[in-house]
């Protein structure tokens, strides 16, 4: 292809898609701003390819957008760099704060404050019961926000500075002092308007009935009915983006409006009016995230440009969706559900366009017009280019989103695909009988039979992802997996703790649910363990109650129950890479009926190097075993109140370099020689134990060193990837 056939297509593509450009130049200029500066050069390369067909007016407004994203910015860097430091700088100073309510979680506020507009997570008091729209006065302390302390867990300093927030406020009492300012008491409108319609679905189902909860998840967005183990099929399956309000949802919503409309004798202009505004109020009582924003504008400009006969190219409106939301809170760069959106769209615009443009693979002849093509031989062409389009645009779907989950959660879907395309179905008519049941809640018996309609597509959904997240490897980790020689210590709340021992290996204690849930399950995945036995040497429930949740996460793990092994003879699991486990039961003669006398001892040798695990075991069972058993490079001790371990020389006898405290520290620990390290897990919430060739090592984990900087010296980077809860 000759030269300037090139530069006519490359000018036909600025004349027909010039908001891209600026689109382009907006994030570049958006990074440059976030500390890397290095992307202005790429926003000037931006600017210069209208240039290159001679279209100044675009290039012009190119650096416009370079310029005022870097300066746009940098303006909120420092604003959160300032709000910052000016609350932290006397930490110990108790601050009164005083604003409009926004958001509501269970036992934290977010309050924009009246005199800077500064944006503050208020961990409120009992006594407190702020609701969004209000206003309200606290008095507490400002605190820092903690970084994640365990592998795969929640970043929730990264997500609130990408919603603007750059401290927490530890308030001790609170007074309600009037109403909000208008965005609070509009957010309270929606947030009123989104409970009423959630008890219209709910009148003719049980609330706790999970189809009914699919349902006003699926349609509103509203997550805080489902419960855990229904969220973790979902995710595991990779259709929990179905409950996020999102272009799918608004498009369907557009669509059935559209069609409900045509049907009443109103102009096709009017008509499409009223679909807009129709569809602007369900993307208000949704809450308007940003996924649903951006589909509404695409789908207003869409249906403005139907209106004046212009023709819209795709790209064009959702780089002006990118330019508007931008421009009103650039941080949104930064959040998973902005990438996904935008980019998962700019797939599907792509891969359709690509497909188009090829030939069918089933063709009766290519000398043949499609004109004079038999009824059968459309009908073979039309689904044969249907499902080669269904089926390219889920891949492409698929292959966008693995590095955008991979880096904000560490995991991949493999499923995802078949998830989409066999849930897909059945959402229309899912949200298009909820509509129904709500427009029709004026006819009881009809608005019933809507409702019971809808719940079946919803029971369905619940069934293909229950049907996916069981199939082996449903969620991957990203990175390679730990090595067999590597272990991990991780603290868990209510004084409990869990340790992963090779891998694959053996995986002592597990914390409660929650603990479970948010705690191991995320730090496993992440880290690429595979447990095959588990182990609970914490007998109480509040310390175990988490052992269901592992064997739904992994139904393979086998559990040893320590109470059925004899104290004469131990128990010996070998692996070819993870090594040699030899557990030592506790000794029925010193028998006390004290949950923490019954802890096994734990021996893992591997490449050559011992780890012994003592966990809470009294000191007299320690005494009873036999003297090979004893010696190892890496002991991990635990706390018994009434027969600690008290004895230095026993501790000196193992020839440990390095012992890993899980609870409080024992006095014995201060006889020993300097030599001997000694790391707290309470002090730094998870440990990373490799048990290599050379010499073990105990570090601990890169980002849980508590009391570091949570801003680095300059406001450069503040905003990085984060994620979303």
């Amino acid at each position: 292809m000759s030269i300037p056939t090139n530069l006519e297509a490359f000018r036909k593509t600025v004349l027909t898609r010039p908001l891209l450009f600026a689109a382009l130049a907006l994030v570049t200029g958006i990074m440059a701003g976030n500390g890397s500066r290095g992307w202005i050069a790429a926003g000037l390369l931006i600017s210069f390819f209208p240039i290159a067909v001679s279209q100044w007016r675009l290039a012009i407004l190119c650096l416009l957008c370079v310029l005022a994203g870097c300066l746009r910015m940098d303006s909120l860097q420092r604003q959160s760099a300032m709000s910052f430091t000016s609350r932290l700088n006397n930490p110990d100073t108790i601050t009164s704060v005083t604003g409009s309510i926004t958001r509501i979680y269970t036992s934290t506020a977010w309050l924009e404050t009246d005199d800077n507009h500064e944006k503050l997570e208020i961990r409120f008091p009992e006594t407190s019961s702020p609701s969004i729209g209000e206003h309200w006065t606290f008095r507490g302390m400002a605190i820092p926000i903690d970084p994640p302390r365990t592998p795969g867990a929640f970043d929730r300093r990264s997500w609130l500075l990408s919603n603007g927030i750059a401290c927490r406020f530890n308030a001790f009492e609170g007074s309600l002092s009037g109403k909000g300012h208008f965005k609070s008491r509009l957010l309270a409108l929606s947030e009123k308007c989104r409970h009423a319609v959630a008890s219209i679905l709910s009148e003719h189902g049980a609330r706790k009935d999970i189809p009914t909860q699919i349902m006003i998840s699926v349609l509103l967005g509203d997550k805080t009915s489902l419960s855990n183990d229904v969220m973790d099929d979902f995710r595991t399956s990779g259709s929990l983006h179905i409950f996020a309000v999102s272009g799918l949802h608004v498009g369907l919503a557009a669509a059935i409006l559209f069609f409900f409309l045509y049907l009443l004798p109103i102009h096709p202009i009017k008509a499409k009016a009223l679909s807009l505004i129709l569809l602007a109020v369900y993307v208000f009582i949704t809450g308007m995230p940003t996924s649903a924003v951006r589909a509404y504008i695409m789908i207003a400009f869409f249906v403005l440009g139907m209106c004046l006969r212009r023709e819209t190219h795709p790209l064009n409106t959702l780089a002006l969706a990118a330019i508007v939301i931008l421009c009103v809170d650039p941080r949104q760069l930064f959040t998973p559900g902005f990438q996904l959106s935008f980019l998962i769209f700019g797939a599907i615009v792509l891969t359709a366009g690509l497909e188009n443009r090829l030939r069918p693979w089933w063709n009766p002849d290519p000398f043949i017009p499609p004109r004079i093509y038999s009824a059968t031989e459309r009908f073979l062409v039309r689904q044969e280019r249907n499902t080669r389009l269904i089926l390219a645009v889920s891949f492409a779907c698929w292959l966008v989103s693995i590095p955008i989950t991979a880096v904000h959660f560490g995991t991949f879907n493999l499923y995802s695909t078949l998830a989409n395309l066999l849930m897909a179905p059945f959402l229309a008519p899912l949200m298009g009988f909820s509509i129904l049941s709500i427009l029709m809640h004026w006819l009881p018996m009809a608005s019933a039979l809507f409702n019971a309609c809808a719940r079946v597509p919803a029971a369905i959904l619940l069934s293909v992802s229950q049907w996916i997240a069981g199939q082996p490897n449903a969620l991957m980790p990203w990175t390679n997996g730990a090595s067999p020689s590597e272990a991990i210590v991780l603290a868990l709340p209510g004084q409990a703790y869990c340790i992963a021992l090779g891998n694959p290996g053996i995986l002592i204690n597990c914390g409660n649910e929650y603990a479970a849930r948010q705690i191991v399950t995320p730090a496993l995945r992440t880290c690429g363990f595979l447990p095959r036995y588990l182990i609970l040497t914490q007998a109480s429930l509040p310390l175990t109650g988490g052992r269901q949740a592992l064997l739904q996460q992994w139904p393979d793990i086998q559990q040893l129950d320590i109470s059925r092994m004899t104290d004469t003879k131990p128990v010996i699991l070998r692996h070819k890479r993870s090594g040699c486990f030899t557990i030592y039961p506790a000794h029925k003669t010193f028998s006390t009926g004290i949950a923490a006398d019954n802890t096994p001892t734990i021996l893992w040798e591997n490449h050559g190097k011992r780890l012994l695990f003592i966990g809470d075991a009294p000191m007299s069972n320690l005494l009873m075993l036999p003297e090979h058993s004893i010696h190892a490079d890496v002991i991990l001790i635990g706390r018994n109140r009434h027969d600690p371990i008290d004895a230095p020389e026993w501790i000196l006898r193992t020839g440990a370099r390095d012992i890993v405290c899980l609870g409080e520290r024992e006095p014995a620990f201060d006889l020993l020689p300097n030599s001997v390290r000694i790391h707290h897990l309470t002090s730094h919430n998870t440990l990373i134990i490799n048990m290599n060739h050379n010499s073990p090592s105990v570090t601990p984990w890169r980002n849980n060193e508590l009391g570091h900087e949570i801003f680095p010296p300059s406001t450069a980077g503040l905003y990085s990837l984060t994620t979303e809860p």
